[in-house]
């Protein structure tokens, strides 16, 4: 599996016709516009064509130059597509339910839209969420299993070094060393995964 960063992914979105781009693209950034999408009530379906919505507009204003790096991470300018992309679609939907049914019997529905800023802090751990597991699947794929799985059973199982040891056969310097590597290489990734030269 080849790792690639988001700033080689966004330098070659400008190619129209670089399937490979689009498909990297879209599968670094579906995963948190799709958990942003269900925590605000819409149906898979529903966040399927917002996630594509937003997808297809970002793509649309980057190559017309709109991102501008000083003014931000770009984590928060997808974060601002989605918003808007989201609200829109609450609306649309909204006008739909009260055609079919005028007494307003959808209304707690959508007046359930978040403020920004609440939207906001679910959109920063969403997008930590996607970062996070963007580069396990990565490490997992770099490093030999051994050493994925101590790392693994040492801090998502909590087990103490020593049981890990026993339990891989290993020693327990090893388990450590293994615990440093893969912590290392994710915050080598993470850094690559937002990072824009």
């Amino acid at each position: 599996m080849e790792w690639v960063t988001t700033s080689a992914i966004l330098a070659r979105l400008n190619c129209t016709d670089d399937q490979f781009v689009w498909t990297t693209f879209c599968e670094r950034f579906r995963y948190p516009l799709m958990a942003f999408c269900r925590r605000f009530g819409l149906s898979s379906a529903d966040s399927e064509d917002v996630t594509q919505d937003v997808l297809l507009a970002f793509v649309d204003r980057y190559r017309q130059g709109a991102y501008q790096r000083e003014k931000g991470r770009l984590s928060a300018w997808l974060f601002g597509i989605a918003y808007r992309e989201i609200q829109n679609h609450r609306r649309r939907r909204g006008r739909e339910a009260e055609r079919r049914d005028p007494r307003g019997q959808y209304s707690s529905f959508w007046e359930a839209q978040p403020s920004s800023e609440e939207a906001a802090e679910v959109w920063d751990r969403e997008w930590e969420q996607a970062i996070l597991e963007s580069c396990l699947k990565q490490v997992r794929h770099e490093l030999q299993a051994s050493t994925f799985r101590a790392f693994q059973l040492v801090v998502h199982e909590e087990k103490s070094p020593a049981e890990v040891a026993r339990e891989l056969g290993i020693s327990r310097d090893a388990v450590y060393v293994a615990k440093h590597r893969v912590l290392k290489r994710l915050g080598e990734l993470s850094r690559q995964f937002e990072a824009l030269e």
